[in-house]
């Protein structure tokens, strides 16, 4: 049986609870949240210290905020008598005052008190709130001070994989046989970092390895010198006849590689 799912109506929606509002690109999300910011605003009363707003990058964030301040301006002209662009103003308008009783002049009061102090209001990104969220509370987080928040840590990931490379690979202490096997595979310090990135981003991803990998492995050193050493033998016997064979090889049966 499918559950029906019901049209999101800004301008009636309760705001209480959690909401959970799926919508595709282009369908009017930040519409809506410049509705649901207003609303808080007005029905609510709350200033905007005390509405958080987060998106994902610092474009959609600058965006959001101008979008936010023109509608904040948009009503509070609307209310003050200027014609409206679109039916946006009026209809919140409407709303609210159906929805909480608030009067014209109140809601006036309210929004120019808004945009006196819009600078402070509270639209970050997810990092961008995260790190005010540290610096303002660093003892409760368990955190020194002085903590800087990257942006990008990319450099030091590489670092930390260059430093686990030179340690365990192409170290004193490092196989070297391992280290060739790597080279001849292509693997390196880069190749590292990306996966490193990898796992990082889906930190909560479970991780399957093939079976058997912490089963105890042969050395490779000691197959190899055995095998050299039967070639070096057979050198040594039956160097005259492989140089015969190789010089005189009719044509063709050779491969030239």
């Amino acid at each position: 049986m499918k559950t029906r799912v019901a049209a999101f109506d800004v301008l009636r929606a309760s705001l209480d609870g959690i909401r959970l509002i799926e919508a595709s690109a282009g369908t009017g999300k930040t519409w809506n949240i410049c509705g649901l910011y207003l609303r808080l605003l007005l029905e609510r009363k709350l200033e905007v210290q005390k509405i958080l707003v987060v998106t994902f990058t610092n474009a959609a964030t600058a965006e959001l905020r101008d979008r936010v301040r023109a509608r904040l301006a948009e009503v509070l002209e609307c209310l003050r008598g200027r014609p409206a662009q679109d039916s946006f103003a009026p209809d919140l308008i409407a709303a609210v005052t159906a929805n909480s009783g608030a009067t014209p002049a109140q809601m006036q009061a309210l929004l120019e008190a808004a945009l006196s102090c819009f600078d402070e209001a509270a639209i970050y990104t997810i990092h961008g709130f995260c790190q005010r969220a540290l610096a303002e509370t660093p003892l409760a987080a368990g955190l020194p001070y002085g903590l800087e928040m990257l942006e990008d840590d990319a450099q030091l990931r590489h670092e930390a994989v260059a430093d686990f490379w030179r340690r365990e690979v192409s170290g004193k202490q490092g196989d070297p046989d391992l280290a060739a096997w790597l080279a001849g595979c292509h693997e390196s310090p880069a190749e590292w970092t990306q996966l490193l990135q990898r796992l990082q981003a889906k930190p909560l991803a479970r991780r399957i390895w093939p079976e058997g990998l912490d089963a105890p492995v042969e050395p490779l050193r000691a197959p190899l010198d055995a095998a050299f050493a039967k070639a070096k033998a057979l050198w040594q016997t039956e160097r005259e006849k492989a140089l015969d064979a190789l010089l005189n090889a009719a044509e063709g049966t050779l491969n030239r590689g």
